[in-house]
């Protein structure tokens, strides 16, 4: 006959009637098989009341039980009601028999069980303190110190760890699993040696893993509690994730900080309010010729040139809570007494809660180049501004303003778009050219007045600051009464224009013009200026016209009887009555000698009869010149444009034609 212990000889290793702790065996359905001495005494139950009984009518677990409870290990918590009928709290440890799961319908052992009695932690009883506990942002946890098994944690875990407590109790491993497995050996190192030496506690810092794969820090302290040795492990851990950070943070700050200080060409030194240096670093000690042993605890005006020492003190003096930094120079004697050098210092205090001064901080830097090239750069602005105010031209600075802040989004293309011009100087020239003093201008916008000059050319200065190429125009200053050239050039984000009196320039070209264009006797147009006119009637497919062809009678016998001079006034007079004949957009030309010729925009033939005969009556009349009292006359003919020609030539050639037939028709 086959009895519970034949199937499952790794019950001998349990001295399976001698084992302490209460033991049953289970059938594949769950039903009891056996139950071992100590489960007896501990539950007092007889062993036909327990032989045949389903376990989960005995025992109420927190948790479903499994389906099939020879298929793989479980542990649970749950309530047991004894032989006397009082519930007891127990642990409950399920081990299967066969390594493959068994539908053993003669009920043969599938699982042994092992319950045992939850003394300890004695807190999981009370409801009331498991849900204070379970509150905490700390996570409270017990450790079986034997198994490991986890036998409380509380449900702070969640927010710790991302995983429910109920996973923990599932599977005891986890709670070592969502250690880092960087920090996981040590941990489990430490808490061995713990066990292992029976009493005392521990404090240890690592990182888990959680849920949601996040990195994070704890804290955790733990103990050893039990009665006779060690029962379990309780402890408490804490997320200082943040404080590990901070600590790391500032760790590395310290560091960057002293490396910082000591690779700095600058020198630093921190001192008390007596001048007792207290810290100085390496750029320090090597200008000053020593070493931190040295220096530190030497007084820090001793360092100082004599002449300077009240200087620095008064600088000092004025490092208040409501103003801790202050910045001043002074000069500093070379290290091997050879002359001078300037340093800039910037006093840094640090003050207690009274507002007392503690100490103070000086990081100083050598500016003697910076000096000599700021004076060097005086001279040469005073030299520039010499050679700028003795300058014929007017020179002005401009600088662009521009549109930063458009809200508008269909409008964003605008944004950085020159919406004006600010002015930034001018030279004592352009001061007497535009009206205005360098202190009137600084700081004013273009186009706040429209009777400085530049008004007018926004946007061709504009175009020179976003193009980079030159602007050149010329333009009358009414209020001057001149001629400037104006020539911009872009100038980082603005532009400098300068302005040349061209005024002599312009009568000089006028001159040439009029010489170029007009008969210097008559003031009339010359042949230049009929062609001129031509030409730009030429280009117009629907211009009209007619070219008068005019010759005076008589003139050559004036100007032999009388002379030039005589010739010369007579032909004066005959301009002035051609002017007085002729309408303001007729024009009118002296050709040469004594011939001349009109272009008038008409080809009907009445008015241009009509003109033609109040010419010859004008000249008709006689003429008093110096006292002579002269009679001519005059021949005219005429072409239309285009029916007698295209060109200019032609149409004269032809006028000149019909004025001989006059001329010779009148003789």
């Amino acid at each position: 006959m086959n009895t519970p212990t034949d199937d499952i000889p790794e019950l001998s290793a349990l001295l399976w009637r001698d084992h302490p702790e209460p033991l049953c065996l289970l059938g594949a359905n769950g039903a009891i098989v056996a139950a071992n001495p100590s489960f007896h005494h501990h539950y007092d139950f007889s062993d036909d009341a327990l032989r045949g009984r389903d376990i989960g009518d005995l025992i109420d677990i927190d948790a479903p039980w499994p389906e099939d409870v020879s298929f793989r290990p479980w542990r649970a918590y749950g309530t047991l009601v004894n032989g006397g009928g009082d519930p007891e709290r127990v642990y409950v440890h399920s081990q299967p028999v066969r390594s493959q799961p068994s539908r053993d319908a003669r009920g043969r052992p599938a699982a042994l069980l092992q319950v045992a009695s939850q003394r300890h932690p004695s807190f999981i009883g009370s409801e009331q303190l498991t849900r204070l506990l379970g509150s905490l942002d700390e996570v409270i946890w017990s450790l079986s110190a034997l198994t490991r098994d986890v036998l409380y944690i509380s449900p702070a875990v969640t927010r710790s760890c991302g995983y429910a407590p109920e996973l923990f109790y599932r599977q005891p491993q986890h709670f070592f699993e969502v250690i880092h497995p960087d920090d996981r050996d040590r941990i489990v190192r430490q808490i061995d040696a713990l066990v292992a030496g029976g009493e005392g506690g521990l404090e240890l810092t690592y990182r888990i893993v959680r849920a949601d794969q996040q990195i994070r820090w704890l804290n955790t302290r733990l103990r050893l509690v039990g009665d006779d040795g060690p029962a379990r492990i309780d402890g408490i851990s804490k997320d200082v994730t943040a404080q590990t950070q901070t600590e790391a943070a500032l760790r590395l700050r310290e560091a960057r900080y002293r490396a910082v200080v000591e690779q700095q060409v600058e020198f630093i030194c921190r001192y008390r309010p007596d001048g007792i240096l207290t810290f100085v670093n390496e750029a320090y000690c090597q200008f000053f010729g020593g070493s931190p042993e040295t220096l530190e605890g030497t007084n820090f005006y001793a360092l100082i040139p004599p002449e300077e020492r009240l200087v620095v003190k008064r600088n000092n003096l004025r490092v208040t809570p409501d103003t801790p930094t202050v910045v001043h120079e002074h000069r500093g004697l070379r290290p091997d007494k050879s002359g001078y050098v300037w340093h800039q210092w910037v006093i840094r205090g640090f003050f207690d809660e009274h507002g007392e001064l503690i100490e103070l901080q000086a990081v100083g830097r050598d500016i003697t180049r910076l000096k000599q090239t700021e004076a060097a750069l005086r001279r040469s602005e005073a030299l520039l501004r010499g050679v700028l105010d003795s300058s014929l031209d007017g020179i002005v600075a401009l600088e662009a303003v521009r549109d930063d802040a458009v809200q508008d989004e269909a409008l964003q293309d605008e944004a950085g778009q020159i919406r004006d011009f600010v002015w930034r100087g001018v030279n004592r020239r352009a001061e007497q050219i535009l009206g205005a003093t360098t202190e009137t201008l600084a700081g004013r916008r273009l186009q706040e007045d429209d009777t400085i000059p530049l008004f007018e050319l926004f946007t061709e200065l504009a175009r020179v600051v976003e193009s980079g190429e030159p602007f050149d125009t010329e333009k009358y200053l009414a209020h001057r009464d001149q001629w400037f050239r104006i020539v911009a050039v872009k100038l980082d984000d603005g532009l400098t224009a300068t302005f040349s009196d061209i005024t002599a320039k312009k009568a000089h070209e006028q001159e040439l013009s009029r010489l170029a264009y007009y008969d210097p006797l008559t003031g009339l147009g010359n042949r230049r200026q009929l062609e001129e006119h031509a030409r730009r009637l030429f280009e117009d497919p629907d211009a009209r016209g007619t070219v008068l062809y005019l010759d005076l009678d008589r003139f050559k016998q004036v100007n032999d009887r009388y002379g030039h001079k005589i010739g010369d006034a007579l032909l004066e007079a005959v301009a002035e009555r051609l002017r007085r004949s002729l309408r303001d957009q007729d024009v009118v030309v002296r050709l040469g000698g004594d011939e001349f010729a009109v272009w008038l925009d008409d080809t009907d033939h009445a008015r241009i009869g009509a003109t033609c005969e109040r010419i010859v009556a004008s000249l008709e009349r006689p003429f008093q010149i110096e006292g002579h009292r002269l009679r001519i006359g005059s021949s005219l003919g005429y072409a239309r444009y285009p029916d007698d020609g295209h060109d200019l030539d032609t149409l004269l050639n032809r006028a000149d034609k019909a004025m001989y037939r006059d001329k010779n028709s009148r003789r």
